[in-house]
């Protein structure tokens, strides 16, 4: 588990470094390194969400300053350490968005983390649903935008039951009441 959690702090610095790259280095050169190691931790089926417009120009900088206060590296919540059929070791990572206004962490996506080809790679993301925030539940009933599961497919691998739930490290509390019963129930 530690070389999970050890995988995951250098994404995020990986992932923080290009998007503060992206917003205030000029130099495309240098932003392009930086996007490049970026895109080392996914696996090839699963593109990086960090897309910088076709022309960086001066308005873009601008904009760009004004936002920056927004931009924080993601919050690590938990990992969640499963035995998967197919995959095999598979671990859910619990994670904020990496654009936050305020101070606030609060789950966004869970990361799925498996072994490829002899290295840990990102082979699936999935988004909090935003209908019911990730519970579940929609005004009393079943959510009909998540069916249920609090989360939705965004891109890679569909995981549609992670498995035998082997081991959790806890990392950070979020911050939103209804997250950390989840949170603290495992």
């Amino acid at each position: 588990m530690d070389v999970v959690v050890d995988f995951m702090r250098d994404f995020v610095a990986a992932e923080h470094g290009a998007l503060m790259s992206m917003y205030t280095e000029r130099d495309d050169t240098a932003f392009a390194a930086k996007r490049a190691k970026l895109d080392t931790f996914y696996a090839p089926d699963v593109p990086s969400d960090l897309k910088a417009p076709a022309t960086r120009d001066a308005a873009f900088f601008k904009q760009s300053a004004a936002a920056l206060d927004t931009v924080q590296p993601r919050v690590l919540f938990q990992i969640q350490h499963y035995r998967h059929p197919k995959v095999g070791n598979l671990y859910r990572v619990y994670v904020s968005d990496k654009i936050r206004a305020g101070k606030t962490a609060d789950y966004f996506a869970n990361l799925y983390v498996a072994e490829k080809k002899g290295k840990l790679q990102i082979i699936a993301k999935y988004l909090i649903c935003l209908e019911c925030e990730g519970t579940g539940k929609a005004d009393g009933k079943k959510c009909a935008e998540c069916k249920g599961k609090g989360w939705e497919h965004f891109e890679g691998t569909k995981i549609p039951n992670p498995g035998e739930l082997v081991e959790v490290r806890k990392l950070h509390k979020p911050d939103n009441p209804q997250q950390l019963v989840e949170y603290e129930a495992e």
